[in-house]
């Protein structure tokens, strides 16, 4: 399936119209971790990854506005967490559950 929200420049007209008004509704970077954020929504951050749902790209409740610091690294963390899933790593089991054992 191709991909329609980004050509070989980076992005598409309704995706960079999408952006505009993600940034315009949150100017403040919504992600805010601590240490790094510059509370100025630069990017758009998707809360669940292209990498998981493409077909949540374009929808206004999956995206938030973020600073290019928290989007960068949460942009990490989401990575590292597909390539564990797809490798077939699996989380560990909460410790009130070592009861059941």
């Amino acid at each position: 399936m191709k991909n329609t929200y980004y050509n070989d420049r980076g992005g598409s007209r309704p995706w960079r119209r999408f952006c505009e008004r993600v940034l315009r509704e949150e100017p403040t970077c919504r992600v805010r971790l601590p240490g790094i954020c510059t509370m100025v929504s630069t990017e758009v951050n998707h809360l669940v990854p292209k990498a998981i749902a493409p077909h949540l790209v374009m929808v206004r409740s999956n995206c938030q506005g973020s600073c290019r610091a928290c989007n960068r690294h949460m942009g990490k963390r989401s990575r590292a967490a597909v390539a564990r899933k797809s490798i077939g790593g699996q989380s560990t089991p909460a410790r009130a559950l070592a009861f059941f054992e």
